[in-house]
């Protein structure tokens, strides 16, 4: 049936095509009234094609954007979003656009389909953790696409990254594997950091993330303020265990005239990917260990729990969110009570 004028049309190109159905709508008239056509895509078959424009005239979208590529859109999004995030956040988003979206950077976004991000997380070689990181940033971006009139249709929703059949579990320390370590702890450089997130239980990035200003070893319960993931968890005092503040008190004293607590050898904030690969793995392959930085803070509830802490204050510590215990409640735990807490362990 034909359309109306200005409701664009669908033709067949002449030749030898793969995809010889071609989609075009009205951009604007000449002088003498003449239009003057966008082509919004070619198809395989006339009802491909039919659908396509279908869905435009229900919903145009700016014809301006269409020649966007997915680095163009991928650079308009992280303006958009990356004041708004902590800076690990943003680089784990430049990590997965740089290492493994570089087959995409160059194709028009309106052009991407399900068959385009599956390959690309079928090619990736990654494991389970990487390619929800790889799928999370293909949907942020389709997301920001689909709300800024760029697509009509989020297709990374039906993207597959199998499911997560690597998972470690969970094991705290032994008695005697943290004993080894502090046997150990004048022999070996940053073993020291594995017993800071032992005794205290914070998240390695939020370690990496304290800065000097934020340390406070004068106090009468020594304590440092990090934390980045949870709301219950930002910006807590962390009590500072009487075994590990020789330790913290080293890294002040080294880094007192930098931002950071904890630093690279160029004096600047340490990043989790170097200290995981060239500080943490070493270590644990030396020690003959087998654990991951998270299990220290698995370890440091454990520890508590068999002490018979104060589930509370476990919580506040760690920065869990609690169904029955409101954040004002949080707020009104003294430091005093969670230094006594962390003080339990041995």
């Amino acid at each position: 049936m034909k359309r109306a004028n200005g409701m664009g049309s669908v033709y067949k190109a002449a030749g030898n095509r793969r995809k010889p159905y071609i989609v075009r709508v009205t951009k604007k008239f000449d002088d003498n009234g003449k239009q003057l056509f966008e082509i919004l895509g070619a198809y395989a078959t006339q009802k491909e094609a039919e659908n396509m424009l279908n869905e435009y005239t229900k919903n145009p979208y700016n014809l301006n954007n269409r020649h966007i590529t997915f680095k163009g859109v991928f650079d308009l999004w992280k303006k958009e979003k990356y004041p708004k995030i902590r800076e690990n956040s943003a680089k784990a988003y430049d990590s997965s656009f740089n290492k493994y979206c570089k087959d995409l950077w160059d194709i028009r976004f309106i052009d991407l389909r399900l068959t385009h991000y599956q390959t690309l997380i079928d090619n990736s070689n990654c494991n389970y953790p990487t390619k929800n990181k790889i799928r999370n940033l293909l949907s942020q971006l389709s997301k920001f696409a689909l709300n800024n009139d760029i697509v009509l249709k989020d297709y990374t929703t039906a993207i597959d990254i199998g499911k997560n059949t690597n998972t470690q579990k969970r094991k705290p320390f032994t008695k005697e594997e943290i004993q080894k370590l502090w046997d150990n702890v004048n022999e070996f450089k940053w073993v020291d950091s594995i017993l800071i997130l032992l005794y205290s239980g914070t998240r390695i990035c939020e370690l990496l993330d304290t800065e000097i200003s934020n340390v406070f070893l004068d106090e009468k319960y020594p304590f440092f303020v990090s934390g980045n993931k949870t709301d219950a968890g930002r910006e807590r005092k962390i009590p500072i265990h009487n075994r590990i503040l020789p330790l913290v008190k080293n890294y002040y004293e080294k880094n007192k005239d930098k931002k950071y607590l904890i630093t690279n050898h160029n004096g600047e904030k340490m990043d989790y990917y170097n200290y995981r690969r060239n500080k943490w793995d070493v270590i644990m392959k030396d020690f003959g260990m087998d654990y991951t930085p998270h299990c220290t803070r698995h370890t440091f509830i454990s520890l508590l729990k068999s002490k018979r802490a104060d589930p509370l204050n476990i919580k506040r510590i760690v920065g869990h969110i609690s169904n029955d215990v409101t954040s004002d409640v949080y707020t009104h735990i003294d430091i005093k009570e969670l230094w006594e807490t962390v003080n339990l362990l041995d």
